[in-house]
């Protein structure tokens, strides 16, 4: 059976050149889904996820130490289609420009579907 999503495309706007993003960062991008024929889908979302990771050594007289550590920060899903089977009820479901919930049916073509989220620790 051939699928009717020819292509998945998930981008985003670098805010500049400093990286990695830092507490209070806005991270902003799109979701580009194409169809070749009308489908239903159950649900679409882009899920953010922030850790940080550490190494560093000790020096002894007779022998270096390997520590390491890491940190979650957050893992946290925005629905631009939420599916209505979940029994998560925290889903948030991002809306389109005019304000309206994004259909679960696609028509033949592209869509897309923007995003923004901003980084804060928890």
């Amino acid at each position: 059976m051939l699928s009717s999503i020819k292509k998945i495309n998930v981008t985003f706007k670098s805010m500049n050149d400093k990286y990695p993003l830092t507490n209070g960062d806005t991270f902003t991008g799109e979701v580009t889904v194409e169809v070749q024929k009308e489908c239903r889908i159950n649900s679409l979302y882009v899920k953010f996820k922030g850790k940080a990771n550490v190494m560093w050594t000790e020096q002894g007289f007779r022998s270096t130490t390997i520590y390491h550590a890491q940190d979650k920060y957050f893992s946290i899903r925005r629905y631009f289609v939420a599916n209505k089977n979940s029994k998560d009820i925290t889903q948030v479901v991002l809306k389109n420009q005019n304000g309206e919930a994004y259909s679960n049916v696609l028509t033949p073509g592209t869509h897309v579907y923007p995003f923004s989220f901003q980084f804060s620790k928890e």
